[in-house]
């Protein structure tokens, strides 16, 4: 989110889209792969599952992090 350098330090506030956009593209991807897998290991349909619910709470906690940043 900043530069090295001091006047390009933040990004303009349109490019905070980027994290719901990225969530849910990457919500919607997870999901059609769980389809295909459900007829496969549950092992790994439980691990994608939480992978996918990790990824998703860590990109939650930089959007959130960064508005605290911005505000």
């Amino acid at each position: 989110y900043t530069m090295a350098q001091a006047e390009t330090q933040l990004i303009r506030k349109e490019w905070l889209f980027l994290f719901p956009i990225l969530s849910f593209l990457m919500t919607a991807g997870h999901m059609a792969i769980l389809a295909k897998l459900l007829d496969h290991e549950k092992v790994l349909v439980t691990l994608f599952t939480w992978s996918t619910l990790v990824v998703q709470i860590l990109l939650l906690m930089a959007f959130f992090r960064i508005l605290v940043i911005i505000s």
